[in-house]
């Protein structure tokens, strides 16, 4: 179910998992992205994979970004691969978050999710 809390789109959600393990990522890191490519191209990119719910761009633009899928199966399945957007060629990577004793390790602030390139 999606929320707006200060102006922003939250989504709640439930883990996949109920034996305590990780839950799967809807949520993929899109890393080496230019300026040229904007929310709209990637949700368009994306949505042949299949449902896209969200787009994230960092203001002030970061050289990446986040998109989420309405199946987690999906997500999975596109990590690990480049992708040519906008003849830019992208990363692909689970969007998980960074472990605190990481935070601040690559320069610091910002989001706390990270690419695992």
């Amino acid at each position: 179910m999606r929320h707006v809390i200060d102006g922003r789109t939250c989504d709640v959600k439930v883990p996949n998992s109920r034996d305590g393990g990780n839950p799967l990522s809807c949520k993929v890191f899109v890393g080496r992205t230019t300026e040229d490519i904007t929310a709209e191209d990637l949700r368009e990119y994306f949505e042949k994979f299949g449902e896209v719910t969200d787009v994230f761009i960092p203001k002030p633009f970061r050289a990446f970004s986040f998109v989420t899928f309405l199946d987690p199966e999906i997500a999975q399945r596109l990590c690990g691969e480049d992708h040519i957007i906008k003849g830019v060629s992208v990363n692909i990577s689970s969007a998980t978050p960074k472990a605190d004793n990481n935070r601040g390790a690559r320069g610091g602030g910002g989001s706390n999710y990270g690419g695992s390139n």
